[in-house]
């Protein structure tokens, strides 16, 4: 993992000190997908998750599956913001 990888691997740890739920997850795919490669989002959310590489990269090609009115990523999204991962 890259050390810019590696930092943002600490800031979703803060983000989520507790892990996150399968909504949560899905969410963090969805906000963070137009800003890391797929390989690079498979290899920090495996390596947070604990999942397999090809397993989230599997859920990282069913993005569009994912649906989520604006309402309910608002939290998310700031959430995120806060720790700057978006």
């Amino acid at each position: 993992m890259t050390e810019i990888l590696t930092k943002e691997l600490y800031k979703l740890k803060d983000v989520f000190p507790n892990g996150m739920n399968q909504t949560e997850y899905r969410m963090v795919i969805t906000l963070l997908y137009e800003d890391y490669s797929d390989r690079n989002l498979s290899g920090l959310l495996s390596t947070f998750t604990k999942k397999s590489e090809a397993e989230v990269y599997n859920d990282i090609l069913g993005i569009n599956e994912y649906c989520f009115e604006n309402e309910d990523l608002f939290p998310m999204i700031c959430k995120l913001k806060e720790f700057g991962l978006i």
